[in-house]
This record gives C-alpha cells, structure tokens and sequence, in this order.
C-alpha cells in the first residue's frame, strides 16, 4: 500500500486514535448547533463541504480586505518565497515534472525564490519576481482576522464533525497571481494529515472560473476506492471519472465573504488565476499531541486570554506569544 493511499481506520484503528488524542476528545462537551449550522455539518458529512454565502459582514469583511492590503504593502509577506519568473523550463524540468513538490530551502538552493534584501515595494516585487502566491500571517496583528477564523459558528460545526476539538494548527491568507507554472495544491490531490481533518476558506474577494476558483469532488471524502494512493492527479485522470460539468465538481465561483468548510481527505485543487488575483484564507483544524504543535501562526498573550473558553480550546499554547 501506498504513504499516499487513504484507508479507513476500522476499529483498531480508531481505539488507537481515541487514545492519542484523549485530550482533544475530553474538550469535545456538547456545544448546542443552531439550525443553520447543523445544516452545514450535515452537508460536511454527505458532500465533503459546506458552502455558505456572506459568513463575513460587509464591514468585516471591509476590514480584513483593508488590512490585508496594508500588510502587502509594509512587505510583511512570507520570505523567501517563490519566484516564477526565475524558473527556467529546461534547466527545472525534473521540479516542473514532480509538480514543483519542494521545500523553500530546496527552492532557494536553486535560486527559483526571492527575499527581503530585494524586494523595494510590493509592485516591484510582483513586477520583478511574478510569484504565484504571497502568503501572510494575520492573526498576530489583526483582532478582526482572528474573530473570524475563531468565530463559534465555525468552532461549534467543527467539534460536531470531528467529534472532538481540534487546535487551528494553521491560520494564514494567500494572495494569488497568475503565473506560467502550477504548483502543488494548484494540482488535484487528497490531504493525507490523518483521520481528523478538516478545513475552512474564507474568500475575502470575489472568486469567478478567471480568478482561481477552488474545486472540489463532491463526496470523495468517504470514497476511497478511486483517485487513491498517489500525492497527485493528472487533470485527465479527474475528467475521464468526473468530467466537466458533472454535479459532482463543485466549483467555488462564489462571492467574497463566503466561506466553504471542507473535508479535504476528499480530492480537490486550487486553480490559478488567469486575470487579476484571489484572496483566500486558510484555516487548518487537527488535533495533535500540544508538544507537536509548531507554531504556523501566533497570536499575543493578551488577546489569548480574552477569548472565550471556546476559542482557547482551539489555540495550541505554543501559538501564543508574550507581546506582539
């Protein structure tokens, strides 16, 4: 069998991961769903997602749009990042051939990245470099970042999915460009991180088949009996079973403010923009060991503790910082 290949646990299985992750169980008490919600939990479970238009209020959403936008400007991005426009076809033809699967060191080495000596402003980069994704962590910074990927409607259906409370383990935003090369998630492919899984994307602008919609194989999260047991998928490998157009292909041509919950065991890729950019906000839920828990995101000591018991359930202790 395959490390690709996803499997159901069975009993065994499932004993040992009650076991593992005792913690995350005892923190699932009940928390009571209000009718909307225990839709969406029941749409997780047949479908693999949950799509639900205007979850961010316009003047959320205003602000998240307008924060986001101050960050790229003051350069606050991940670096180094990926730089497209020094790929050369011939030169990386075996990392275009293993769908650009590599770490950011392995990418620096080969001289396909940029970082912050380099970069005069956020133009310049973008002009300079064509990076196909600028990736930014929000919620140190942001308290309106972080009541929205906290917010208890969110937090409610995932305990009631998971049958456990899981931490955020990952919490950040992306900003994609057009660009001449795919990249890993931009290929169809499963998440392989385990049993307890799940994923939320917040569309902080609007998302049309030009600017990159997400797309999803309805109900590939409990079918494990095709596309199962390789990292990727060729596109014709999705198409000849679930062509284009078939119901079972959801794509997210959805306005900003929506927010899709996904079962991403399920097959399902990121499309790359053909025009302008999308922003997409991610956030990860998995229960892990707390000392396994690396920081992929922050957030200060003080703004922790003014949470609600809810919300610090879902906040591994390494995430928080003292001060900002």
């Amino acid at each position: 069998m395959s490390q690709f290949t996803l499997t159901d646990p069975g009993f065994l299985g499932a004993a040992r991961d009650r076991w593992r992750f005792r913690r995350h169980f005892a923190a699932a008490e009940k928390h009571p769903l209000a009718r909307e919600e225990a839709a969406w939990v029941a749409s997780i479970r047949e479908n693999g997602f949950a799509q639900i238009p205007d979850f961010i209020d316009p003047g959320t959403l205003r602000c998240l749009q307008g924060e986001l936008q101050e960050t790229l400007e003051r350069l606050e991005f991940e670096m180094p990042c990926l730089a497209q426009a020094r790929i050369d076809p011939v030169r990386h033809a075996d990392l275009l051939a293993s769908q650009m699967y590599a770490t950011t060191g392995e990418l620096t080495r080969q001289g396909l990245t940029f970082d912050r000596p380099e970069v005069r402003s956020y133009d310049q980069a973008v002009d300079d470099f064509r990076p196909s994704t600028l990736t930014l962590y929000m919620l140190l910074q942001s308290a309106a970042y972080r009541q929205v990927w906290l917010d208890e409607r969110l937090l409610r259906c995932v305990c009631a999915y998971l049958g456990m409370a899981p931490y955020l383990v990952e919490a950040y935003v992306r900003r994609n460009f057009p660009a001449p090369y795919r990249s890993m998630n931009h290929f169809w492919h499963r998440d392989l991180n385990g049993r307890y899984l799940l994923k939320a994307f917040f569309f902080l602008t609007d998302c049309s088949i030009e600017s990159g919609p997400h797309e999803f194989i309805c109900g590939t999260h409990r079918q494990f009996d095709v596309l199962n047991g390789k990292r990727y998928y060729d596109d014709e490998e999705v198409d000849r079973l679930f062509p284009p157009g078939s119901r079972r292909r959801l794509i997210s041509e959805v306005k900003a403010g929506t927010l899709i919950i996904e079962d991403t065991r399920g097959v399902h890729r990121a499309r790359m923009p053909d025009v302008g950019f999308r922003d997409l906000g991610y956030a990860v839920f998995m229960p892990m060991p707390v000392g396994d828990v690396q920081p992929l995101y922050t957030v200060d000591r003080a703004s922790f503790d003014g949470m609600t018991p809810l919300q610090r359930k879902f906040v591994p202790r390494t995430c928080v910082v003292e001060g900002r």
